[in-house]
């Protein structure tokens, strides 16, 4: 009886030893998702896996209001049995409406034994746009010179066509300020000769586009042939660009900071690891 007793004691033991000891060496772990849903955005954290010298998941933010947000990872850390781990991911602009995803890392060893961690994030910024356009003059065409330069604004214009059917012009923006700056191609106007009428241009780009401060863009602007004959004839008549309330400065406010605990999942990290 006794020596039954103690088979079945040191059996038991051999079978918990064995399951702590495959606990502590799964080639992957998994972790429960996580969603953060503010005013204005969320943060969706899947696919969150431990590796032998990472953790990553993948993160995809929601831009729900009508202004641009950026996102920079690098300003969002991990806290990992106490210590913060940094990230090297870029940052992205996400669009009015729209959203952006990237794939967060964070390195270290012996990360298939971590069983919880906080990820810290910040780094997520909505932008402002002033109430007011920078005043720029009209540009003639055929061209004087090639660009035109405002508040650390330098624009370089180039006339890929001026003829009877089609105008386009391509616009390299530098953005040389300190501010981020919004431009709406789509509200580049002409006037054609002497007339004081104005004509939109049909731009590639109709919605507006974000410069980052020290970077630059292109667009593009084209205007089909004119109503009233020869009189508004694009290859006869000098044409005046207006930029009215096309360029506008803009301001990136940090949103609020969220700490989210993740803890592992152990059904799931068996049933991968299987």
């Amino acid at each position: 009886m006794k020596k039954n007793i103690l088979i079945t004691i040191i059996v038991l033991i051999a079978n918990i030893t064995n399951v702590v000891f495959a606990q502590d060496n799964y080639a992957k772990i998994y972790y429960n998702d996580i969603l953060i849903d503010n005013s204005g955005y969320s943060c969706k954290i899947n696919n969150v896996v431990g590796l032998p010298t990472e953790i990553k998941f993948g993160l995809k933010i929601s831009n729900a209001t009508n202004s641009f947000m950026i996102y920079n990872p690098q300003e969002s850390t991990f806290t990992i049995d106490g210590k913060e781990v940094s990230i090297s991911e870029k940052s992205k602009i996400i669009d009015p409406d729209k959203n952006k995803s990237w794939t967060i890392n964070g390195v270290g060893v012996d990360m298939t034994k971590v069983k919880s961690f906080k990820f810290n994030f910040s780094g997520l910024y909505k932008i402002t746009e002033s109430e007011k356009a920078f005043k720029v003059d009209e540009t003639k065409l055929p061209l004087a010179k090639n660009d035109f330069t405002f508040n650390n604004i330098n624009c370089f214009v180039t006339i890929v066509e001026k003829s009877s059917k089609q105008t386009k012009l391509k616009v390299q923006i530098k953005n040389k300020s300190d501010q981020y700056l919004i431009v709406y191609p789509s509200r580049v106007a002409t006037k054609v000769g002497s007339s004081d009428d104005l004509y939109t241009c049909v731009s590639k780009k109709s919605e507006a586009v974000l410069i980052a401060p020290k970077e630059s863009e292109e667009i593009t602007i084209v205007w089909e042939r004119m109503p009233g004959g020869s009189k508004n004839d694009m290859q006869l008549r000098d044409m005046f660009v207006s930029w009215e309330n096309v360029f506008f400065s803009a301001n990136a406010e940090l949103v609020d900071k969220e700490a989210s605990e993740f803890n592992w999942n152990e059904s799931l990290t068996i049933e991968k690891n299987k």
